[in-house]
């Protein structure tokens, strides 16, 4: 655990925030001074057999508080900070930015593509806002290159933003409709088996982590539609005044995260 404490703080100087997790913050601090705690009691831990009755009751104290601190309460508190950052804002903003960056890709550099056709208003869902960068841009990229390699000119793709609800959970779900225009052959089989040429391997292992799907659906004026499903949050699982990260922020990854003010 210290030593995971110490890569946090390492994390922190790479990025000019100086982290002193001891003192100021109080999840790693009650954490610290409950393995302090039971450090402290090293030598009984070795040898209870021979302590008084007195020692063994204090120690049992010390291990009851300590356990109590690091397997409960510690959770708790990690898990909010985790839920926290799990949360991405996916707007037309995003997908832009995210499509910005696989269109200026070298592989595309003397190809005329034309601008992004982004409709709908989106929702925000559990997922790291770095994995879900990861996603959209291995998608974006495939249906890219299709197009240049299939369709006619002009080169586009669409992206639209569709809230369905469920009939009858009443749950929401969030789909990214990518659509294109290449008469490439691409199926739902393809796509669920991995699909490994195209690095899909890796968009399938990352989907399956936050209950994601993906499929290949027909769609209107277009040769097909690529759609990513993913549960969209509820207004009271949204952490209030929580600012999920933007595509153009995350080339910090979540270590940029991690590394803010405590």
């Amino acid at each position: 655990f210290l030593g995971y404490v110490g890569e946090l703080e390492q994390v922190a100087r790479a990025h000019g925030v100086t982290l002193n997790l001891r003192r100021k913050d109080p999840t790693f601090k009650a954490m610290l001074r409950a393995f302090d705690d039971v450090a402290a009691k090293a030598k009984w831990l070795r040898h209870p057999g021979g302590l008084r009755a007195s020692n063994k009751l204090e120690l049992a104290r010390v291990l009851l508080r300590a356990g109590d601190e690091l397997g409960r309460r510690a959770f708790d508190r990690l898990s909010g900070i985790i839920r926290e950052l799990c949360v991405a804002t996916v707007d037309a903003e995003f997908i832009a930015a995210v499509y910005e960056e696989v269109a200026t890709e070298d592989k595309f550099a003397k190809v005329e593509i034309s601008p992004l056709q982004i409709t709908g208003s989106g929702a925000r869902v559990r997922i790291f806002p770095s994995d879900l960068h990861d996603i959209l841009a291995n998608v974006l990229r495939n249906s890219l290159m299709s197009a240049v390699m299939y369709a006619e000119p002009p080169i586009v793709l669409g992206v639209e933003l569709d809230t369905e609800l469920d009939d009858i959970t009443g749950l929401a779900t969030l789909a990214i409709r990518i659509k294109d225009r290449s008469p490439e052959r691409l199926t739902n089989e393809m796509l669920r088996g991995r699909y490994v040429e195209r690095g899909m391997g890796i968009t399938a292992d990352l989907l399956s982590r936050y209950d994601g799907s993906i499929a290949v659906e027909p769609e209107a004026g277009w040769e097909k539609a690529v759609v990513l499903r993913f549960f969209a949050l509820e207004s009271d699982e949204e952490v209030a005044g929580d600012v999920a990260p933007r595509a153009e922020e995350l080339s910090l990854g979540s270590q940029a995260a991690v590394a803010g003010p405590l």
